[in-house]
């Protein structure tokens, strides 16, 4: 089985205090060998913190996308859609690698 998932971009659409609200818009390739194969999946993914000593995660919501158009397939956001979609996200100068 594999899951990898990076992101590629983030918001901070809400500051207020103790809380905040981040959009993470993340590219994942997941599968296994048996069954449906290996694929790749883009999704945006809001979360929700509230600082308690650090910032801990309060809750969070998933949705597909917006997912760029890949040759030979049928499910891809158009240039435009793609583009305000992630309009407003900031890209990554570190990201720590994991063991």
């Amino acid at each position: 089985m594999i899951y990898r998932s990076a992101p590629i971009g983030y918001a901070l659409e809400r500051f207020a205090g103790r809380e905040a609200v981040v959009r993470l818009w993340t590219a994942s390739v997941l599968g296994r060998s048996t069954g449906v194969g290996v694929t790749q999946v883009w999704g945006t993914t809001t979360m929700h913190l509230r600082w308690s000593g650090g910032w801990r995660l309060a809750d969070w919501e998933t949705a597909p996308g917006p997912t760029p158009a890949v040759p030979g397939t049928g499910s891809a956001a158009g240039s435009a859609a793609l583009l305000v979609a992630t309009s407003g996200l900031r890209g990554f100068r570190y990201a720590p690698e994991t063991p």
